[in-house]
């Protein structure tokens, strides 16, 4: 599930690079390498939450935080953040690219939801962290994939640099927030043990 991200991100500029025009790309590589930071700080963030979550599964009892509460603290975190990012990228892009490349705000505003249903989903991956949990997880990023790839080739020579973003938005919160938060939803409500 970790080489996910990185898949995804990859085949974006790939496929930005071959459908797309050379400005799109280099306005989507800018704008990730101001956001994806913040992802990486959700990440890490969210790593504090396994030995919770694994905790209380091992010993029976219900977490002491609640997944779903986790999901819109870190959502709200992700939503400020990437909207200070979004604030400051005018003058980060100045600075970075010596005032050649400007950022629309179509990416930018893409890279603020990008980054909000990411920090939301991740809670819930952290707490089906058991071998069922991982399993499902794998499958539902299996499915993911390719969705996402048929999407930013779908919408990438439509709308060029936000067309992966949007792509990728709609396969995470179709193929993992979704599903992650029923199967945690089933889990707290004690229908299905974790195994």
């Amino acid at each position: 599930m970790m080489v996910a991200l990185p898949l995804a991100m990859a085949s974006d500029r790939l496929v930005l690079s071959h459908l797309s025009t050379l400005q799109a790309l280099t306005e989507y590589s800018l704008a990730a390498q101001m956001f994806m930071p913040l992802y990486g700080a959700v990440a890490a963030a969210g790593m504090s939450l396994w030995p919770v979550f694994a905790r209380a599964r091992q010993t029976g009892q219900r977490s002491p935080v609640s997944p779903f509460a986790m999901s819109a603290a870190f959502a709200g975190f992700g939503l400020v953040a990437a909207s200070v990012m979004m604030l400051l990228s005018g003058w980060l892009a100045e600075i970075a690219s010596g005032g050649v490349i400007s950022l629309g705000w179509p990416i930018l505003v893409m890279f603020v939801i990008y980054v909000t249903v990411q920090a939301a989903k991740y809670p819930f991956g952290a707490f089906l962290t058991d071998a069922k949990g991982l399993r499902f997880q794998a499958y539902c990023v299996l499915l993911l994939l390719p969705i996402n790839l048929g999407l930013t080739l779908l919408l990438t020579p439509l709308l060029g640099a936000p067309g992966p973003l949007i792509g990728s938005v709609i396969g995470v919160v179709l193929c993992q927030m979704i599903p992650n938060a029923i199967m945690v939803r089933r889990r707290l409500k004690g229908t299905e043990a974790p195994r």
